[in-house]
Order: C-alpha cells, then sequence, then structure tokens
C-alpha cells in the first residue's frame, strides 16, 4: 500500500488516526509505524514468526448489475475491432490485521482503515467503484495458544467490471463482380 510508505516516511498523520488517545500513546505509534514496515502480504498467516501484519485475501465476488446487451464498449487498432462483453461484479477484499500485541492490532486496523482512505481514489480510478468498507469485531484467536494473536478485519466491497473481449478482423478489402442477371420471366408466364 502507497499510504502506508508515505506514513512510514512521514508519520504525522497518526495524530489525526489517534487524535483521542493520550500523548504518550500516540509516540508510541508514530515510533513504530516510522520505524517498522508493516508487511502486506497475499492469504493467511502460517504462524506467529508472520506476525504483526495485514494480510490480504479476496471474499466473495457476485453479479450485480447485468447490462442491457452486456456491452462495455468497444476497441480498434490496426488490425482488428474488439467489442467488450461482460457484466459488473460486486467483490469483497478483506484485510486481515493480525498481531500477538492486542493494542497493535487496533493501531493496524486503524492505519489500514487510513490507508484505505488515503488510496480511494487510486482504487476507483482503476475501476472498483461504490466502494464500501466494513470493520469486524476485535477478537482474540486462542487457537494459536501458547501464543496470543489478535486479529481484526477491514472488508472492502467494490463493484467492478469483469469482460471479455471478442475480436473481429477489420475488412481491410472489399471486391464487387458482376454476374449475369438471369431473364426475369413475365408475370405472365407465371400464372396457371
Amino acid at each position: 500500500m502507497v499510504a502506508l510508505d508515505k506514513l512510514r516516511e512521514d508519520p504525522t498523520p497518526v495524530l489525526e488516526m489517534f487524535e483521542d488517545r493520550p500523548a504518550d500513546e500516540q509516540q508510541e505509534i508514530r515510533d513504530y509505524f516510522s520505524a517498522t514496515e508493516v508487511a502486506v502480504r497475499l492469504g493467511y498467516p502460517r504462524a506467529v514468526i508472520d506476525l504483526p501484519g495485514l494480510f490480504v485475501s479476496i471474499g466473495n465476488s457476485q453479479e450485480t448489475k447485468q447490462t442491457l446487451g452486456a456491452e462495455f464498449g468497444d476497441e480498434v487498432n490496426t488490425l482488428a475491432f474488439y467489442e467488450r462483453e461482460g457484466t459488473w461484479l460486486q467483490t469483497q477484499v478483506r484485510i486481515a490485521c493480525w498481531s500477538v500485541n492486542a493494542n497493535l492490532t487496533v493501531w493496524l486496523q486503524n492505519v489500514a482503515l487510513w490507508a484505505l482512505l488515503y488510496d480511494r481514489q487510486n482504487l476507483n480510478d482503476r475501476g472498483l467503484v461504490e466502494q464500501k468498507i466494513t470493520i469486524g469485531d476485535f477478537a482474540p484467536l486462542p487457537q494459536w495458544f501458547p501464543d496470543f494473536a489478535f486479529r481484526r478485519d477491514l472488508t472492502l466491497s467494490a463493484d467492478h467490471m469483469a469482460f471479455v473481449k471478442k475480436r473481429w478482423p477489420k475488412i481491410i478489402d472489399i471486391r464487387v463482380t458482376a454476374e449475369p442477371e438471369e431473364p426475369a420471366l413475365s408475370a405472365i408466364a407465371r400464372r396457371p
């Protein structure tokens, strides 16, 4: 996430994200995010040594708006004409914030939310429209004993196009040849 790199370079947005927290905690958060590169990985953590981190996975996708004719416009290049046909899907992307420190898990969730909001226009420009963010409850994960891990999820739901391109070669030459026309039968000749 570009926003996380920006936060490491300049951690001052932490003051806005955590303005209701005590000054010493704000300083601790600033120190952590300016000195630590937060791991952003696809999938799920495999062991406690993978923590802390933000783990991204694709959730459900479902068709939302089927367009009449299902056409999304055309493209033309020098060799062919392309017609795009498809539909609209709503897809969920889950960002799971994992840590063995309860406070750090909450900080990660707040920073992940900030990063999504920071990059929202970029996501929109890449075709993710009608974005909605939900946040899951903070919960300990006892199955990781003896280490106690915590997880808090953000889910981004957005609509996007899914399409296929149909290729039609360009017409580059038309030839017309004359064929002798057969004589037409008169209307009288055709009567019984």
